[in-house]
């Protein structure tokens, strides 16, 4: 069977998985592998990477087995990343990204928000700021 992927499939399935992977490992996760401690179903996991509003070629079946390995391996440690070492690029994007333990402004930008067309409330200032994440993450990309 030949898996079909785009650069947007790679690029959103890879932010998912570290992210997840890094969520992992600050519950303790990969030191017993509790399930208690797994904060996404796979359902939710492969619906987070498909809901992105962006043209993805790959399927759940693929999704699914990036899940089922990032749950069985933690990939940041296989990448050599430290614990100790939170100040590293990847690992604060991650964390400004996804609003790890964070409740600013911003946090968790991700997770549950969507952009409504009919509630358009943002100033330019916003707006702006939503411009500079975006050239922030490619630039990081």
């Amino acid at each position: 069977m030949v898996t079909v992927l785009n650069a947007d499939s790679i690029y959103s399935t890879s932010y998912s998985a570290l992210s997840l992977t890094l969520n992992l490992k600050m519950k303790g996760y990969y030191d017993n592998k509790e399930a208690t401690l797994i904060p996404v179903s796979e359902r939710e996991f492969i619906d987070s990477v498909l809901d992105t509003d962006m043209f993805l070629y790959l399927s759940p079946d693929w999704l699914s087995t990036v899940y089922k390995n990032v749950l069985d391996t933690d990939i940041l440690e296989e990448a050599g990343w430290n614990h100790d070492d939170d100040d590293s690029p990847l690992i604060t994007t991650l964390k400004d990204i996804d609003g790890e333990g964070s409740h600013a402004i911003g946090g968790q930008m991700m997770r549950g928000n969507s952009y409504d067309d009919e509630d358009d409330n943002t100033s330019p200032a916003t707006d702006s700021q939503l411009v500079n994440a975006g050239m922030y993450i490619s630039d990081q990309w």
